[in-house]
């Protein structure tokens, strides 16, 4: 049974991650083009999570993200704080 099963349950890694504009948050995934917040969905298949919640009306919340989640990459912090901003 679990053979018959395998072709059902596999994920190529070429199938993982390719949602750029989704990023995924303790409580659900934010997408940056309008900054609303999804329910989390096990089939995008994101594979990175950032261990913070979201809430739109306190952004401010998220400050600590370029400082923390970016691992120094400075056009990424721009792009993380330009994203949790807009309205």
């Amino acid at each position: 049974m679990l053979h018959s099963a395998k072709p059902y349950l596999a994920v190529r890694p070429d199938q993982l991650d390719q949602h750029p504009m989704y990023l995924n948050v303790a409580n659900g995934i934010i997408d940056l083009n309008t900054g609303s917040l999804l329910p989390h969905d096990r089939r995008f298949l994101l594979t990175k999570m950032l261990e913070i919640e979201y809430h739109r009306k306190h952004s401010a919340r998220m400050e600590h993200v370029p400082r923390d989640g970016d691992r120094g990459d400075k056009e990424l912090q721009l792009f993380l704080q330009i994203a949790v901003d807009t309205p």
